[in-house]
C-alpha cells in the first residue's frame, strides 16, 4: 500500500491530504491495512464518470443490426388444435 494515507492521518491533516490529492492526483485512504477510499481531482473524477456511463449512441442499434434480433417474432404456433364444430 505504497502512498496510502491512514484514516487518522487523513482526518487530522485533511487540508494537506486535499492539497496533495489535487496537486499530485489520486490518493488512497487505508484503514486497518485495507484501502477503503480514494481522493482525486474533481475534473478527473468527472471524466471517469462520464466514460463509465453509456451514451445514447451506444444504446442505439448499429445500421448492420438485424431487425429480427431486436424483437421476438409475433407468430406463434397454436399449442392446441382448434375445436371442431358439429
Amino acid at each position: 500500500m505504497d502512498g496510502a494515507w491512514q484514516v487518522h492521518e487523513a482526518e487530522s491533516r485533511f487540508s494537506a491530504f486535499l492539497e496533495t490529492g489535487v496537486r499530485e492526483g489520486p490518493h488512497v485512504v487505508a484503514g486497518g491495512g485495507v484501502e477503503t477510499a480514494a481522493l482525486q481531482p474533481a475534473g478527473q473524477w468527472r471524466r471517469l464518470r462520464e466514460a463509465a456511463e453509456p451514451g445514447l449512441e451506444s444504446l442505439l442499434p448499429t445500421p448492420e443490426a438485424q431487425v429480427e434480433t431486436l424483437a421476438p417474432s409475433r407468430w406463434r404456433p397454436h399449442s392446441r388444435p382448434a375445436p371442431a364444430f358439429v
